[in-house]
């Protein structure tokens, strides 16, 4: 069972980080956090946690009890990191799970009007998140397809073109 890293407990910190500037690796970082290595876990923290707390700022209104949920969110990551499986999705894909499902909770105890969650999809909460080259998926793109494939996703994903215009390209 891993314990709880202390850095968490501060709930200024979510104010005060910054993502980190260090090329991630999320294979090496999901291998170290399957092993309880808190210095993982930290770094974690410092790259999306600004993003989550962002998001979570859009469905609940006061910065104090996002904050508070932004907090509650990782401490469930890391006391459940052990089920996380990468095979399934990435990293952030499960976080921000975990952090829309501590919203909705919060909403849901709290009796709370919904509106802000009524509708809300994994894909609105992943709006404006990190870009793909900050995530790393650029070096996996680069490194695991072919010229054509990549041409494909920069056209179809981060140019909005369709299948047939991309077919024509």
């Amino acid at each position: 069972m891993y314990s709880s890293p202390t850095h968490v407990k501060h709930k200024s910190l979510a104010r005060t980080l910054t993502p980190s500037n260090r090329p991630y690796n999320e294979p090496a970082i999901v291998a170290l956090l399957k092993e309880g290595d808190q210095q993982a876990f930290e770094e974690l923290y410092h790259r999306f946690a600004p993003t989550l707390l962002r998001k979570l700022m859009h469905l609940i209104s006061d910065k104090q009890q996002a904050e508070d949920l932004l907090q509650d969110s990782f401490v469930s990551i890391w006391l459940n990191f052990h089920q996380f499986d990468p095979t399934k999705g990435r990293l952030f894909t499960w976080m921000a799970r975990i952090v829309l499902n501590k919203a909705l909770t919060h909403v849901k105890s709290a009796k709370l009007s919904p509106e802000s969650l009524e509708n809300l999809s994994l894909e609105e909460l992943g709006k404006g998140t990190p870009s793909y080259y900050w995530i790393g998926l650029d070096h996996w793109i680069r490194s695991t397809l072919a010229p054509h494939q990549r041409q494909l996703i920069q056209l179809m994903y981060y140019q909005g073109y369709t299948y047939q215009e991309a077919s024509d390209e």
